[in-house]
């Protein structure tokens, strides 16, 4: 069953050029039903002569086409151009017709006030329900509907688009293109979801969007892959683009992701994050003095592992004295001891790292364990005040001495978001 949404404007039923917006409808589409939406000025039109509803009368005994079931509706809302307001009204309406019928619905976005025209436009994008919204193209008239003494035979037998069988060939009906209008506003969804680095949802949304190019949506979903520490599975695209993944280096990836733990202001996922990253900063600032060969158990594929090699340990008198109440798995405290052991104090750039090292340590020590242990309120300032370290400085300290540069999300999000 097809169905007709329109509201009525001054341009209905019809002017000495020819049928109003409606009527045109009804004559070229021929639908089963026309709702009718009136607003209180043009209501009280309807309860003068009933010039919208015969004029439909008079187009069907003149065509022949089947009589539609006509449904009227009158607003309240003497503000005709509140468009918030109609948004919900027409909402509610459109609501209860899609749940009588499983076709598409018509909607006359070229009849009413520019707010009821706006409303319809922006609730067929939104795409909740199966709207074709139409158009039909203007002709200008001297004719007003406000005008009381309106005379709806003579209009109708000066209509031209009776009498001019090449005029009423032509339909003058465009379809508004909602596909880009929708696709837009997704489009600005997915750029605000990108822009908070929540590529997941980005990723799911963009799937949804037709005019986002192929490798538009590759990179998306290769973002969300590198986010969760995947991102050899798309390798071949960050090499692409020119950032490319390193599998090598998962440390570099390990901070790229606590970066956007810290930009997205989770406190809590970062503190307790944090660890891991300290540890291998340990390890590879110990290197150039004490290769991880020398304490640590070797996997079979030349990699070590974080478990300590208690032979070597106890082979090397000076390493044995500082693991002395080591345990089985490499910690964080033994790894500081380390370095306390084997930098150069009297050399100012090991001083500095030392001391950077040690500031780690403690906001691990002092901060991470009551949020990573307990059922607490998350409470950014109280981390720092605890750890003694501002987590951003802690983030700049972990960057700095890993020597890797900060930003790769946000100058990926920057080639992306170019594409959008």
């Amino acid at each position: 069953m097809t169905i007709l949404f329109s509201p009525i404007g001054l341009s209905d039923p019809m002017t000495d050029r020819g049928d109003g917006p409606m009527l045109r409808i009804v004559r070229i589409y021929q639908p089963d039903e026309v709702v009718l939406f009136l607003s209180p000025e043009i209501a009280r039109y309807q309860a003068l002569d009933s010039r919208y509803t015969k004029a439909i009368e008079l187009l069907v005994e003149a065509t022949g086409q089947k009589m539609p079931e006509i449904t009227i509706f009158e607003s309240k809302q003497e503000a005709v151009h509140v468009h918030d307001y109609y948004i919900d009204e027409l909402e509610l309406i459109l609501n209860g017709i899609a749940k009588r019928t499983k076709e598409t619905i018509l909607l006359n976005a070229s009849s009413g006030t520019p707010a009821m025209q706006q409303a319809l436009v922006a609730l067929a994008a939104f795409g909740r329900m199966d709207l074709k919204t139409l158009q039909v193209e203007p002709r200008p008239t001297d004719l007003t509907q406000k005008d009381v003494a309106f005379d709806l035979s003579q209009a109708w037998d000066r209509n031209p688009d009776n009498h001019d069988p090449k005029n009423n060939a032509v339909s003058r009906i465009l379809a508004v293109p909602l596909p880009n209008f929708s696709d837009r506003l997704q489009r600005e969804n997915i750029i605000a979801l990108i822009k908070e680095y929540d590529y997941a949802v980005a990723n799911r949304l963009a799937q949804q969007v037709s005019s986002i190019s192929p490798d538009t949506l590759e990179m998306i979903a290769a973002l969300e892959a590198r986010l969760n520490l995947d991102g050899e599975s798309h390798a071949q695209v960050f090499n692409r683009i020119g950032f490319p993944y390193d599998p090598a280096n998962q440390l570099a990836e390990y901070l790229y992701m606590l970066e956007v733990r810290l930009d997205k202001e989770q406190w809590a996922d970062f503190i307790r994050a944090i660890s891991p990253a300290i540890q291998d900063t340990f390890i590879g600032v110990l290197r150039p003095f004490l290769p991880e060969s020398k304490y640590l158990k070797q996997n079979c594929d030349g990699t070590f592992s974080r478990k300590n090699d208690r032979v070597k340990i106890r082979s090397d008198e000076r390493l044995n004295g500082v693991f002395k109440k080591a345990q089985k798995n490499i910690s964080n405290y033994m790894l500081k001891d380390l370095v306390n052991e084997y930098f150069d104090s009297n050399v100012e750039r090991v001083v500095d790292t030392k001391q950077k090292l040690s500031d780690l340590r403690e906001l691990e020590k002092a901060s991470r364990n009551q949020w990573s242990h307990e059922i607490t309120k998350v409470d950014k300032t109280e981390m720092e005040k605890k750890g003694g370290l501002s987590l951003e400085k802690a983030l700049a300290y972990l960057f700095e001495l890993n020597d890797v540069k900060p930003g790769l999300y946000d100058s990926i999000n920057e080639l992306v978001l170019s594409k959008l």
